[in-house]
Protein backbone atom coordinates (compact mmCIF):
# COMPACT_ATOMS: atom_id res chain seq x y z
CA UNK A 1 0.00 0.00 0.00
CA UNK A 2 0.80 3.56 -0.22
CA UNK A 3 0.29 6.85 1.71
CA UNK A 4 1.04 9.97 1.26
CA UNK A 5 2.52 11.93 4.19
CA UNK A 6 -0.18 14.85 5.02
CA UNK A 7 -3.22 11.96 4.37
CA UNK A 8 -4.40 9.48 6.78
CA UNK A 9 -5.91 5.37 5.85
CA UNK A 10 -9.59 5.62 7.29
CA UNK A 11 -9.91 3.02 10.48
CA UNK A 12 -9.62 -0.29 9.17
CA UNK A 13 -8.83 -0.11 5.53
CA UNK A 14 -6.15 -2.51 5.87
CA UNK A 15 -8.28 -5.11 7.05
CA UNK A 16 -11.30 -4.16 4.50
CA UNK A 17 -8.55 -4.49 1.57
CA UNK A 18 -6.57 -7.43 2.42
CA UNK A 19 -9.78 -9.49 3.26
CA UNK A 20 -11.10 -8.83 -0.04
CA UNK A 21 -7.77 -9.37 -1.87
CA UNK A 22 -7.41 -12.87 -0.25
CA UNK A 23 -10.92 -13.56 -0.85
CA UNK A 24 -11.46 -12.78 -4.17
CA UNK A 25 -7.94 -13.53 -4.59
CA UNK A 26 -7.29 -10.13 -6.71
CA UNK A 27 -3.91 -8.32 -8.22
CA UNK A 28 -5.65 -5.17 -6.73
CA UNK A 29 -8.45 -3.81 -4.27
CA UNK A 30 -9.92 0.05 -4.99
CA UNK A 31 -11.74 1.43 -2.11
CA UNK A 32 -13.44 4.88 -1.99
CA UNK A 33 -11.28 7.42 -1.42
CA UNK A 34 -12.68 10.84 0.52
CA UNK A 35 -11.26 14.32 -0.42
CA UNK A 36 -11.16 16.07 3.58
CA UNK A 37 -10.99 20.18 3.12
CA UNK A 38 -9.36 21.45 6.42
CA UNK A 39 -9.77 22.91 8.82
CA UNK A 40 -13.63 22.86 7.84
CA UNK A 41 -13.34 18.55 7.47
CA UNK A 42 -15.76 18.82 4.90
CA UNK A 43 -15.63 15.41 2.39
CA UNK A 44 -16.20 14.90 -0.93
CA UNK A 45 -15.73 11.54 -1.76
CA UNK A 46 -13.30 10.52 -4.94
CA UNK A 47 -15.49 9.67 -8.16
CA UNK A 48 -17.80 7.63 -6.09
CA UNK A 49 -19.75 5.89 -9.15
CA UNK A 50 -16.74 4.03 -9.69
CA UNK A 51 -17.67 1.96 -6.56
CA UNK A 52 -20.83 -0.08 -5.37
CA UNK A 53 -22.69 1.08 -2.09
CA UNK A 54 -21.38 0.46 1.35
CA UNK A 55 -22.29 -3.20 2.19
CA UNK A 56 -22.48 -4.12 -1.57
CA UNK A 57 -20.95 -6.95 -3.42
CA UNK A 58 -17.51 -5.72 -4.41
CA UNK A 59 -17.24 -5.40 -8.26
CA UNK A 60 -14.77 -7.61 -10.10
CA UNK A 61 -12.93 -6.78 -13.39
CA UNK A 62 -10.45 -8.88 -15.27
CA UNK A 63 -9.12 -5.86 -16.67
CA UNK A 64 -10.65 -2.36 -16.68
CA UNK A 65 -11.76 -2.94 -20.43
CA UNK A 66 -14.95 -3.55 -19.56
CA UNK A 67 -15.56 -0.41 -17.67
CA UNK A 68 -13.21 1.76 -19.30
CA UNK A 69 -14.29 4.11 -16.79
CA UNK A 70 -12.39 3.12 -14.05
CA UNK A 71 -9.22 5.23 -15.71
CA UNK A 72 -10.65 8.19 -14.11
CA UNK A 73 -9.30 6.92 -10.93
CA UNK A 74 -5.81 8.40 -11.23
CA UNK A 75 -4.93 7.67 -7.35
CA UNK A 76 -2.68 5.17 -6.07
CA UNK A 77 -3.07 5.69 -2.86
CA UNK A 78 -6.32 4.40 -2.37
CA UNK A 79 -5.29 0.45 -2.91
CA UNK A 80 -3.60 -2.55 -2.36
CA UNK A 81 -1.74 -4.20 -4.63
CA UNK A 82 0.00 -7.77 -4.87
CA UNK A 83 3.51 -7.23 -5.22
CA UNK A 84 4.19 -9.81 -7.34
CA UNK A 85 1.83 -8.22 -9.80
CA UNK A 86 3.72 -5.00 -9.97
CA UNK A 87 7.04 -7.25 -10.28
CA UNK A 88 6.31 -9.07 -12.93
CA UNK A 89 4.49 -5.87 -14.93
CA UNK A 90 7.58 -3.55 -13.91
CA UNK A 91 4.57 -1.05 -12.53
CA UNK A 92 6.78 1.58 -11.09
CA UNK A 93 7.06 4.93 -10.84
CA UNK A 94 8.84 7.30 -12.91
CA UNK A 95 12.04 8.49 -11.15
CA UNK A 96 13.24 12.02 -11.00
CA UNK A 97 11.70 15.21 -10.52
CA UNK A 98 8.32 14.05 -12.05
CA UNK A 99 5.01 15.55 -11.19
CA UNK A 100 1.22 13.79 -11.24
CA UNK A 101 2.97 10.59 -11.50
CA UNK A 102 -0.24 8.75 -10.19
CA UNK A 103 -1.33 9.17 -13.40
CA UNK A 104 1.70 6.94 -15.03
CA UNK A 105 1.52 4.76 -12.13
CA UNK A 106 -2.08 3.75 -12.68
CA UNK A 107 -1.80 3.84 -16.63
CA UNK A 108 0.73 0.81 -16.15
CA UNK A 109 -1.27 -0.88 -13.96
CA UNK A 110 -4.63 -0.94 -16.01
CA UNK A 111 -2.33 -1.45 -19.16
CA UNK A 112 -1.22 -4.52 -17.25
CA UNK A 113 -4.60 -6.07 -17.33
CA UNK A 114 -4.96 -7.14 -13.50
CA UNK A 115 -7.79 -8.98 -11.85
CA UNK A 116 -9.35 -5.97 -10.15
CA UNK A 117 -12.03 -5.88 -7.72
CA UNK A 118 -13.24 -2.05 -6.14
CA UNK A 119 -14.95 -1.88 -2.67
CA UNK A 120 -18.09 0.71 -1.29
CA UNK A 121 -16.06 1.42 1.98
CA UNK A 122 -13.98 4.89 2.48
CA UNK A 123 -10.06 3.38 2.83
CA UNK A 124 -8.37 6.84 2.50
CA UNK A 125 -8.66 10.50 3.88
CA UNK A 126 -7.13 13.37 1.53
CA UNK A 127 -6.14 15.72 3.08
CA UNK A 128 -6.46 19.47 1.18
CA UNK A 129 -5.62 22.51 2.47
CA UNK A 130 -6.30 25.13 0.30
CA UNK A 131 -4.59 27.95 2.38
CA UNK A 132 -1.22 26.13 2.39
CA UNK A 133 1.71 28.29 2.32
CA UNK A 134 3.08 25.91 -0.38
CA UNK A 135 0.17 24.14 -2.63
CA UNK A 136 0.14 20.66 -2.98
CA UNK A 137 1.09 19.43 -6.39
CA UNK A 138 -2.63 19.18 -7.98
CA UNK A 139 -3.78 22.41 -6.09
CA UNK A 140 -0.99 24.59 -7.85
CA UNK A 141 -3.37 25.87 -10.59
CA UNK A 142 -1.69 29.35 -10.89
CA UNK A 143 1.63 27.91 -12.18
CA UNK A 144 1.51 27.10 -16.28
CA UNK A 145 3.98 24.50 -15.11
CA UNK A 146 1.00 22.42 -13.06
CA UNK A 147 -0.65 22.47 -16.60
CA UNK A 148 2.41 21.48 -18.75
CA UNK A 149 3.56 18.66 -16.54
CA UNK A 150 -0.30 17.37 -16.23
CA UNK A 151 -0.65 17.41 -20.07
CA UNK A 152 2.98 15.58 -20.40
CA UNK A 153 1.95 12.92 -17.62
CA UNK A 154 -1.34 12.36 -19.56
CA UNK A 155 0.38 12.27 -23.14
CA UNK A 156 2.91 9.09 -21.15
CA UNK A 157 -0.11 7.66 -20.07
CA UNK A 158 -1.53 7.75 -23.58
CA UNK A 159 1.60 6.09 -24.57
CA UNK A 160 1.31 3.11 -22.07
CA UNK A 161 -2.32 2.82 -22.79
CA UNK A 162 -1.79 2.31 -26.77
CA UNK A 163 0.02 -0.30 -25.89
CA UNK A 164 -2.43 -2.06 -23.32
CA UNK A 165 -3.45 -5.42 -24.71
CA UNK A 166 -7.00 -4.25 -24.28
CA UNK A 167 -8.29 -2.27 -26.91
CA UNK A 168 -9.82 1.41 -26.20
CA UNK A 169 -8.09 2.68 -23.41
CA UNK A 170 -5.93 5.07 -25.00
CA UNK A 171 -9.32 6.29 -26.19
CA UNK A 172 -11.18 6.52 -23.25
CA UNK A 173 -7.72 7.96 -21.20
CA UNK A 174 -8.53 10.76 -23.82
CA UNK A 175 -12.26 11.02 -23.52
CA UNK A 176 -11.18 11.59 -19.74
CA UNK A 177 -8.94 14.27 -20.28
CA UNK A 178 -11.55 16.23 -22.03
CA UNK A 179 -14.28 15.75 -19.24
CA UNK A 180 -12.39 16.11 -16.74
CA UNK A 181 -9.24 17.82 -16.98
CA UNK A 182 -9.75 19.87 -19.46
CA UNK A 183 -13.27 21.36 -17.92
CA UNK A 184 -11.49 21.90 -14.40
CA UNK A 185 -8.57 23.98 -15.72
CA UNK A 186 -11.27 26.03 -18.32
CA UNK A 187 -13.30 27.07 -15.62
CA UNK A 188 -10.80 29.03 -13.70
CA UNK A 189 -9.24 30.98 -16.98
CA UNK A 190 -11.44 34.21 -16.04
CA UNK A 191 -9.34 34.92 -12.89
CA UNK A 192 -6.00 34.06 -14.72
CA UNK A 193 -3.57 36.65 -16.67
CA UNK A 194 -3.80 37.53 -19.68
CA UNK A 195 -0.25 36.04 -20.40
CA UNK A 196 -1.26 32.51 -18.70
CA UNK A 197 -4.34 32.03 -20.57
CA UNK A 198 -2.13 32.11 -23.86
CA UNK A 199 0.49 29.94 -22.44
CA UNK A 200 -2.20 27.44 -21.55
CA UNK A 201 -4.66 27.58 -24.34
CA UNK A 202 -1.68 26.82 -26.69
CA UNK A 203 -0.55 23.90 -24.70
CA UNK A 204 -3.74 22.63 -24.08
CA UNK A 205 -4.61 23.09 -28.12
CA UNK A 206 -1.58 21.28 -29.09
CA UNK A 207 -2.26 18.45 -26.87
CA UNK A 208 -6.38 18.06 -27.62
CA UNK A 209 -5.68 18.63 -31.64
CA UNK A 210 -4.12 14.76 -31.28
CA UNK A 211 -6.90 13.09 -29.89
CA UNK A 212 -9.39 11.17 -32.65
CA UNK A 213 -12.64 11.74 -33.21
CA UNK A 214 -13.74 9.17 -31.23
CA UNK A 215 -12.14 10.45 -28.20
CA UNK A 216 -14.01 13.18 -28.16
CA UNK A 217 -17.40 12.08 -29.43
CA UNK A 218 -17.34 9.76 -26.59
CA UNK A 219 -17.29 12.91 -24.01
CA UNK A 220 -20.00 14.60 -22.41
CA UNK A 221 -21.87 17.04 -23.85
CA UNK A 222 -19.82 20.39 -22.71
CA UNK A 223 -16.04 18.80 -23.17
CA UNK A 224 -17.09 18.32 -26.64
CA UNK A 225 -18.26 21.47 -26.79
CA UNK A 226 -15.03 23.01 -25.23
CA UNK A 227 -12.91 20.92 -27.18
CA UNK A 228 -14.52 21.98 -29.80
CA UNK A 229 -14.02 25.48 -28.89
CA UNK A 230 -10.31 24.87 -28.23
CA UNK A 231 -9.71 23.42 -31.81
CA UNK A 232 -11.38 26.08 -33.76
CA UNK A 233 -9.68 29.47 -31.85
CA UNK A 234 -5.62 29.68 -32.51
CA UNK A 235 -5.76 31.85 -30.05
CA UNK A 236 -7.08 32.00 -26.36
CA UNK A 237 -10.69 33.15 -26.54
CA UNK A 238 -11.23 36.84 -24.52
CA UNK A 239 -14.57 38.43 -23.44
CA UNK A 240 -17.59 36.73 -23.84
CA UNK A 241 -16.44 34.01 -25.38
CA UNK A 242 -14.49 33.15 -22.49
CA UNK A 243 -16.88 34.31 -20.32
CA UNK A 244 -19.04 31.42 -21.86
CA UNK A 245 -16.32 28.76 -21.98
CA UNK A 246 -15.84 29.44 -18.36
CA UNK A 247 -19.56 28.92 -17.40
CA UNK A 248 -20.01 25.73 -19.59
CA UNK A 249 -16.91 24.16 -17.65
CA UNK A 250 -18.55 24.24 -14.66
CA UNK A 251 -20.27 21.25 -12.04
CA UNK A 252 -22.93 21.27 -13.32
CA UNK A 253 -22.46 23.12 -16.63
CA UNK A 254 -24.48 26.43 -17.08
CA UNK A 255 -25.32 27.70 -20.85
CA UNK A 256 -26.09 31.92 -19.93
CA UNK A 257 -28.00 33.79 -22.14
CA UNK A 258 -27.72 34.87 -25.40
CA UNK A 259 -28.60 31.92 -27.02
CA UNK A 260 -26.65 32.56 -30.49
CA UNK A 261 -27.51 30.96 -33.40
CA UNK A 262 -25.68 30.50 -36.84
CA UNK A 263 -27.56 31.82 -40.34
CA UNK A 264 -29.68 28.48 -40.48
CA UNK A 265 -30.72 29.24 -36.96
CA UNK A 266 -29.12 26.30 -35.27
CA UNK A 267 -27.74 26.62 -31.44
CA UNK A 268 -23.37 27.44 -31.41
CA UNK A 269 -21.85 28.31 -28.44
CA UNK A 270 -19.67 30.84 -30.64
CA UNK A 271 -19.20 31.41 -34.13
CA UNK A 272 -18.20 28.41 -35.91
CA UNK A 273 -19.18 26.62 -32.43
CA UNK A 274 -21.93 24.16 -33.16
CA UNK A 275 -23.75 23.03 -30.15
CA UNK A 276 -24.01 19.73 -31.41
CA UNK A 277 -26.76 16.97 -29.79
CA UNK A 278 -28.25 19.92 -27.82
CA UNK A 279 -31.56 19.49 -28.43
CA UNK A 280 -31.12 15.95 -28.17
CA UNK A 281 -30.49 15.90 -24.31
CA UNK A 282 -32.66 14.87 -22.02
CA UNK A 283 -34.02 17.55 -19.89
CA UNK A 284 -32.55 16.36 -16.50
CA UNK A 285 -29.31 16.91 -18.96
CA UNK A 286 -29.87 20.53 -19.89
CA UNK A 287 -27.01 22.78 -19.14
CA UNK A 288 -29.12 25.27 -17.35
CA UNK A 289 -28.37 28.20 -16.29
CA UNK A 290 -29.58 29.97 -12.78
CA UNK A 291 -29.21 32.89 -11.35
CA UNK A 292 -31.17 34.93 -8.61
CA UNK A 293 -30.54 37.09 -5.12
CA UNK A 294 -30.90 36.63 -1.71
CA UNK A 295 -32.36 38.64 1.06
CA UNK A 296 -30.72 37.90 4.78
CA UNK A 297 -32.23 38.15 8.21
CA UNK A 298 -34.21 36.47 10.30
CA UNK A 299 -36.04 34.82 6.79
CA UNK A 300 -33.15 33.95 4.34
CA UNK A 301 -35.12 34.91 0.74
CA UNK A 302 -33.96 33.37 -2.00
CA UNK A 303 -35.40 34.52 -5.40
CA UNK A 304 -34.22 32.08 -8.60
CA UNK A 305 -34.75 32.59 -11.97
CA UNK A 306 -33.88 29.68 -14.70
CA UNK A 307 -32.64 30.43 -18.53
CA UNK A 308 -34.40 28.83 -20.88
CA UNK A 309 -31.71 27.49 -23.57
CA UNK A 310 -33.66 27.64 -27.08
CA UNK A 311 -36.92 27.23 -25.52
CA UNK A 312 -35.48 23.85 -24.44
CA UNK A 313 -37.14 24.10 -20.93
CA UNK A 314 -40.45 25.14 -22.07
CA UNK A 315 -40.25 22.10 -24.33
CA UNK A 316 -40.04 20.02 -21.60
CA UNK A 317 -43.16 21.37 -19.85
CA UNK A 318 -41.61 21.53 -16.13
CA UNK A 319 -44.73 21.47 -13.42
CA UNK A 320 -42.60 22.34 -10.50
CA UNK A 321 -39.09 23.84 -9.02
CA UNK A 322 -37.27 22.52 -6.09
CA UNK A 323 -34.40 23.80 -4.19
CA UNK A 324 -31.67 22.13 -1.76
CA UNK A 325 -29.22 24.45 0.09
CA UNK A 326 -25.50 23.15 0.69
CA UNK A 327 -22.14 24.67 1.93
CA UNK A 328 -18.91 23.70 0.68
CA UNK A 329 -17.45 24.84 4.01
CA UNK A 330 -18.27 22.95 7.14
CA UNK A 331 -21.00 21.66 8.78
CA UNK A 332 -24.77 22.07 6.81
CA UNK A 333 -26.34 25.24 8.48
CA UNK A 334 -29.53 25.42 9.77
CA UNK A 335 -31.05 27.03 6.43
CA UNK A 336 -29.08 24.38 4.19
CA UNK A 337 -31.24 21.52 6.22
CA UNK A 338 -34.50 22.99 5.30
CA UNK A 339 -36.81 21.52 3.15
CA UNK A 340 -39.13 24.47 1.47
CA UNK A 341 -41.10 23.90 -1.55
CA UNK A 342 -41.03 27.07 -3.63
CA UNK A 343 -43.59 28.40 -5.30
CA UNK A 344 -43.87 26.87 -8.53
CA UNK A 345 -43.15 28.87 -11.70
CA UNK A 346 -45.37 31.13 -13.77
CA UNK A 347 -45.83 31.31 -16.91
CA UNK A 348 -44.79 34.54 -18.60
CA UNK A 349 -45.78 35.92 -21.85
CA UNK A 350 -46.70 32.35 -23.70
CA UNK A 351 -50.32 30.92 -23.44
CA UNK A 352 -51.21 27.93 -21.18
CA UNK A 353 -49.87 25.53 -21.19
CA UNK A 354 -46.24 26.66 -22.18
CA UNK A 355 -44.02 27.71 -19.86
CA UNK A 356 -41.36 30.16 -20.03
CA UNK A 357 -38.70 31.41 -17.26
CA UNK A 358 -40.09 33.59 -14.53
CA UNK A 359 -38.89 33.44 -11.35
CA UNK A 360 -39.70 31.16 -8.13
CA UNK A 361 -39.12 32.22 -4.23
CA UNK A 362 -38.85 30.30 -1.27
CA UNK A 363 -37.69 31.19 2.44
CA UNK A 364 -36.42 29.17 5.23
CA UNK A 365 -35.61 30.30 9.21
Amino acid sequence: MLLDSDDVLAPDAVNTLLATALAEQADVVAGVCVRRELPAGTDTPWQRDLFPAVGAPPRRYDGIGERPEFLRDTLCVNKLYLRDFLEKHSVRFAEGPVHYEDFVFTARLYAARPRLVAVGETVYLWHVRREAGRQSISLRRDEIRNWQDRVDAHAEAVRILSDAPEPGLADAARTKFVDHDLRMYVRELRQKPAGYRAAWWRTARAHVSGFGPAALAAAGPAGRWLAALLLARPEAVEGAELARACELAATPARLAPPYLTDDDGQPVLAEGVPLTGLADLPSSRLPLAVDGSVRLGPVCAVRLRVHDPYGLVSAARPVNAQLELRTRLGPRSPCGAASNSPRTPTAAGRPAPAWTPSSCATSAR
